[in-house]
């Protein structure tokens, strides 16, 4: 079943992993797919399988989706991320 991440800055990269454990089930180094700062990644996993997601991005505070079950139709997740204010770059 394919799930689409949406709405993703530019050089944001995802990771998916199955429940619990660091074990990738997915994942994409820099989302490409979509228009300049509303970038997107799908992937595809059979219904039923628990996810955690992770939204990784240098200058954008992480974003985690834990304990995610992969629906029976495909869906999307929108995602706002916000700026990390802590974030310094020296």
């Amino acid at each position: 079943i394919a799930i689409t991440i949406e709405g993703m800055k530019d050089d944001t990269e995802v990771r998916v992993y199955l429940n619990g454990t660091t074990t990738e089930l997915a994942g994409i180094e820099t989302a490409v797919a979509g228009s300049s700062n509303n970038r997107s990644f799908t992937f595809s996993l059979t219904a039923g399988i628990i996810v955690d997601i992770v939204v990784i991005h240098i200058t954008y505070e992480n974003i985690r989706l834990e304990g995610y079950t992969i629906p029976a139709s495909p869906s999307s997740i929108p995602v706002q991320q916000r700026f990390d204010r802590n974030y310094e770059n020296l």
